[in-house]
């Protein structure tokens, strides 16, 4: 009767794990299929907003096509900039063994959309205008420098203010360390 039992609970205990194991590969194979620029980055509302825009009906103002296409452009660069700091500290990781596999090839499949992005918008930009695709990048990365140059600006009134309140604290120790000089060079000269 014992013996019945033992080979029942061995093949459930089989056909248990063959089951838990393919529904592990089923959901890893999953999650790979996800675009990896999503999972770095977020969402690229600019990408969605282009692509919504080409499929209006009726169609958009090629303007406005074109001012997308440029958002979607710069969007793209800002991520590729990104990409290219975040390399050169993957390789410092990856040379001192702080990194695995994994990560390596996740940051190789986003350098690769990245890289297909941006061919698509060239792509893209030359069939809306010819010729277009050789200055959209030019334009993008003069965005991108102006909004630099305007986050610089916009920190400046803050930096004013701890710059005038530490101005105004030197001031004061200068006052007094110059007092004290006057007064020691007054009682070696012997007039106090």
């Amino acid at each position: 009767m014992v013996s019945i039992y033992v080979p029942l609970i061995y093949i459930t205990i089989l056909m248990g794990s063959m089951y838990g194991v393919s529904r592990f590969v089923r959901k890893s194979k999953n999650q790979e299929s996800k675009p990896v620029s999503e999972e770095w980055f977020g969402e690229n509302y600019s990408r969605n907003i282009f692509f919504s825009l080409l499929q209006q009906n009726p169609p958009a103002e090629d303007t406005l096509l074109k001012a997308a296409l440029v958002l979607r452009a710069t969007e793209g660069l800002r991520r590729l900039m990104k990409l290219k700091v975040s390399r050169m500290a993957l390789n410092n990781l990856l040379n001192r063994g702080g990194v695995g596999d994994e990560l390596i090839r996740k940051f190789g499949r986003l350098e690769k959309e990245t890289e297909l992005e941006l061919m698509d918008i060239a792509k893209t930009a030359n069939s809306l205008q010819p010729g277009w695709n050789q200055f959209i990048f030019q334009t993008c990365n003069e965005i991108i420098e102006n909004e630099k140059i305007h986050s610089i600006i916009d920190n400046i009134p803050k930096d004013i203010d701890s710059i005038s309140q530490r101005w105004q604290t030197e001031k004061i120790l200068y006052e007094a360390a110059d007092e004290e000089l006057r007064i020691q060079a007054q009682k070696e000269l012997g007039v106090l």
